[in-house]
């Protein structure tokens, strides 16, 4: 048997190399059937190969949008999520708004803000000689009125009155003011001071204020 074999294996090697230098025509039809043959299983495994890459890269394509998709989805569940709270946040801002006393009508703006200044000079010790708020003015994206002070007390006092306004829902700005000891008619110090002078009092204007302009009337008298 196993010289049998290896005649047939000698017999084949020996077709082979005798067809090895002959034209694909020249060979036998069963040669040529066997050649078509091992041509079309090497197409059919190449294609099949590239079709498995393709299906590999299409599937990790395929799970980079589904990871995608995941994240998105996350990211939409955290916001909705967090819809509750932002409003919670905006209705507790507009409440303050709305009792913020920078943003009061203008009477009560005006009195909040006296308020507050007597009770500043009240906690240092002062006495208030004078308060008197000019004519609110509105520009562009806030408004300035301006205030006339005087108070009467210790250096101390003075001194945290300064800060005090500094505290205040309102920006106080000082424009002219001075310091100096109080004194009788006739000269002799009292042993207090005296602070006084010309305050700037600005606040954000209120949606829908607007400045207004003067407009010039127009026509004259008839004769």
């Amino acid at each position: 048997m196993i010289g049998i074999r290896e005649g047939a294996a000698d017999g084949w090697r020996g077709s082979w190399q005798r067809l090895q230098g002959r034209p694909l025509g020249e060979w036998p039809v069963k040669a040529q059937a066997g050649v078509a043959v091992l041509l079309a299983l090497g197409v059919s495994v190449a294609a099949g190969v590239v079709v498995l890459r393709l299906g590999q890269e299409d599937l990790t394509l395929q799970r980079e949008r589904q990871l995608k998709l995941q994240q998105d989805y996350r990211l939409r569940v955290d916001a909705v999520a967090r819809l509750p709270a932002l409003r919670g946040q905006a209705r507790e801002m507009a409440e303050q708004q709305a009792v913020h006393p920078a943003l009061a009508p203008t009477a009560a703006r005006e009195a909040a803000l006296l308020s507050a200044l007597h009770q500043a000079a009240a906690r240092q010790g002062l006495q208030v000689g004078r308060l008197q708020p000019g004519k609110e003015k509105l520009q562009d994206g806030h408004a300035r009125q301006g205030l006339q002070m005087r108070v009467e007390g210790g250096y101390e006092g003075v001194q945290g009155m300064l800060g005090a306004l500094q505290r205040l829902p309102w920006s106080v700005v000082a424009e002219r003011w001075s310091l100096a000891p109080e004194r009788s008619k006739a000269g002799r110090s009292r042993g207090t001071l005296v602070l006084q002078g010309k305050f700037s009092v600005y606040r954000f204007t209120l949606p829908g204020e607007r400045p207004v302009r003067k407009t010039r009337k127009s026509g004259g008298k008839t004769p």
